[in-house]
């Protein structure tokens, strides 16, 4: 399971290990820190072992995509590192809506099963 923002303390609950070392990923949308480098390693570790899920905590300084109800999943609008659009690309090919999780509606994807 993928936690997407800054809720490292799940895994930790639920004893699941980050699917990349990047726990997570605000420091991918630091000016000054993050660059294509970083970005693809992230990318890769995706591609390479992707989660079973993605749930999307919701925090301002890392934007995710959004998928609406009938699935068409988007880029956020937010502004957000251009080589982050390799991210949300896979996420919205390889990925599916299943849900929202709480008060707060953190967005729950799915692997596709055909991947």
């Amino acid at each position: 399971v993928l936690i997407w923002g800054s809720q490292s303390t799940i895994n930790f609950l639920s004893e699941r290990k980050s699917p990349t070392r990047f726990v997570h990923q605000k420091p991918l949308y630091q000016a000054g820190y993050t660059s294509p480098t970083l970005i693809e390693e992230f990318l890769s570790k995706l591609e390479t072992a992707p989660p079973e899920m993605i749930i999307d905590t919701y925090h301002p300084s890392t934007p995710f995509v959004a998928v609406d109800d009938a699935g068409n999943c988007s880029y956020p609008l937010k502004r957000h590192p251009q080589d982050m659009d390799s991210v949300f690309k896979f996420v919205c090919t390889h990925y599916h809506r299943v849900d929202y999780l709480g008060k707060d509606h953190w967005l729950v994807l799915q692997r596709n099963r055909q991947d």
